[in-house]
C-alpha cells in the first residue's frame, strides 16, 4: 500500500527517544508518504519543527493541549504564531477540552485557551486539530457560538448524532486504531455514516495501536491496519481507502501539496 497519510501522531513522546530517527526514516519505505506530528506545547513544537526540517515527509501542527492550558499565556500565543509561520507547520493543535482528569486545569482555563487559539487560527488561515474528552457538550456549544468550522475532530469517538452536528459545522474527522477494536461499535457506526470526503486516517502514535498490534508502541507504519479496516466498511480496496483519505488530508492541510 502507498500514499498513507498519518494526520496525527506524537513522535516527541519519550517512548521514541531510543530510536526516533530510525522509526521516522523507515516510514516512506512502508508506504507512509506524509506524517503530521501534533505538538501539544510550544517547546514540543520547536522540537518537531527541527525534525520536520530534516525529514521531507514530516510536517507538524502546534498548539497548547488542554492538559497544559495553565501554561497558556500571551507570550505562548506569540510563540505559537511564530511556529505557525514555519513552512512545515500545517495546522493549530492539538487544542481542545479534556474534563476527564481531575488534575487537569480548571474547565474555564481550558475553554479560554482553546478559544484564543481557535480565534488566532482563523487569522492564520490554518485548520484546528481538536481534542475532546468528557467535554463534548461544551465543545459543541463552542463550535457553534464561535463558528469554528475549519478543522479536524481528532480520534473521534462520539455518537452518530454528535458526528452530524460536527459534520454540519463543516469539520473533518480522523480515526485510528480504535476502529479496529472488537468493541468499537459506535466508531464503526459513525464511519459508515460519514461521507468519505470528511474522513482522515491517524495513529495517535505512540498510543492506541490497532489490532493486531494492540498493547505495543504505535507508529505510523500501523496505519495500514486502519486503512484495511476502513476498506471493509467502504467496500473498497485498502489502496482506495488510502487514496481517498490522502486526498482529504491534502485538501484540509493544503501545505502538504507544496
Amino acid at each position: 500500500m502507498t500514499d498513507l497519510i498519518d494526520v496525527h501522531c506524537h513522535y516527541e513522546d519519550a517512548r521514541f527517544d531510543a530510536d526516533r530517527d530510525a522509526v521516522l526514516s523507515g516510514l516512506p519505505e512502508k508506504g507512509v508518504s506524509c506524517v503530521i506530528d501534533a505538538a501539544c506545547t510550544v517547546d514540543d513544537g520547536l522540537l518537531v519543527a527541527r525534525w520536520a526540517e530534516k525529514h521531507p515527509f514530516l510536517w507538524f501542527c502546534a498548539g497548547v493541549h488542554p492538559e497544559h492550558a495553565d501554561r497558556f499565556s500571551p507570550q505562548a500565543l506569540e510563540d505559537l504564531k511564530a511556529l505557525w509561520r514555519h513552512p512545515k507547520c500545517v495546522g493549530v493543535g492539538e487544542i481542545g477540552l479534556d474534563f476527564h482528569w481531575k488534575e487537569n486545569p480548571p474547565e474555564k482555563t481550558q475553554i479560554e485557551a482553546f478559544l484564543l487559539q481557535a480565534d488566532a487560527a482563523k487569522e492564520a488561515e490554518l485548520p484546528v486539530v481538536i481534542h475532546t474528552r468528557d467535554a463534548i457538550g461544551d465543545m459543541l456549544s463552542l463550535l457553534r457560538e464561535h463558528r469554528i468550522s475549519f478543522g479536524v475532530m481528532h480520534c473521534f469517538s462520539e455518537s452518530r448524532e454528535t458526528a452530524k452536528v460536527c459534520l454540519d459545522q463543516g469539520l473533518h474527522f480522523s480515526f485510528g486504531g480504535v476502529c479496529t477494536f472488537k468493541n468499537a461499535r459506535k466508531t464503526i457506526d459513525v464511519l459508515r455514516y460519514l461521507p468519505r470526503d470528511r474522513v482522515l486516517l491517524e495513529t495517535d502514535s505512540p498510543y492506541l495501536s490497532p489490532e493486531p498490534r494492540r498493547g505495543e508502541r504505535n507508529d505510523s507504519s500501523n496505519l495500514v491496519f486502519v486503512a484495511e479496516k476502513l476498506a471493509t466498511l467502504w467496500n473498497c480496496t485498502p489502496q482506495e481507502a488510502a487514496d481517498i483519505t490522502a486526498q482529504n488530508a491534502r485538501r484540509i492541510f493544503n501545505k502538504l501539496n507544496a
